[in-house]
């Protein structure tokens, strides 16, 4: 978070002129991201052979054979003990505020801005196409598996917030 603030004033007075200068200025800005850039990612141009005793858990991260047309090849195969998933929730707020004003002489200024924006998106657990194979007796990979490359990430928020601005002279 970043606060900044700053005043000045004064009086000036010449031999033919009388003049008073004055001014104040003022800005706000604070966010928090938590934003997933670059998804995890085991990729294979050819195939994807994955073995694993144990459980493989997969976060927010993709595991696909990726053709150089970036389309799914289907060329993979996960053989492993028990598979769990899970989403990753991202977000993006941020508000930006400042203003202004000025005055001197004959003139006035007054300045003021408010402006922001909120974002989110889920990341999801993703296994391209293929063969998952579970050792652990369970007949079905889980719900909230993705299967689908083209929907790694989905967009739940994407809108501007404030969009307020006064200028007056």
């Amino acid at each position: 978070m970043d606060v900044s603030m700053t005043m000045s004033g004064g009086d000036k007075k010449g031999q033919d002129q009388e003049s008073e200068l004055s001014g104040m200025s003022g800005g706000y800005r604070k966010g928090e991201r938590r934003w997933t850039d670059n998804q995890t990612s085991i990729i294979g141009g050819e195939s994807v052979n994955i073995n694993t005793k144990e459980n493989t858990h997969l976060k927010g991260a993709i595991i696909a054979q990726i053709n150089e047309d970036n389309s799914d090849g289907g060329n993979l195969e996960l053989n492993t003990g028990s598979l769990t998933v899970e989403e990753l929730h991202d977000s993006d707020v941020a508000r930006q505020q400042s203003g202004g004003y000025s005055s001197g002489g004959n003139s006035t200024s007054v300045q003021y801005s408010d402006a922001g924006h909120v974002r989110g998106q889920t990341v999801h657990a993703t296994i391209g196409k293929g063969a998952i194979h579970l050792q652990d007796g369970e007949a079905e990979e889980p719900g909230d598996l993705n299967r689908d490359i083209n929907k790694a990430t989905t967009l739940t928020a994407n809108r501007k917030t404030g969009g307020f601005n006064v200028v007056l002279m």
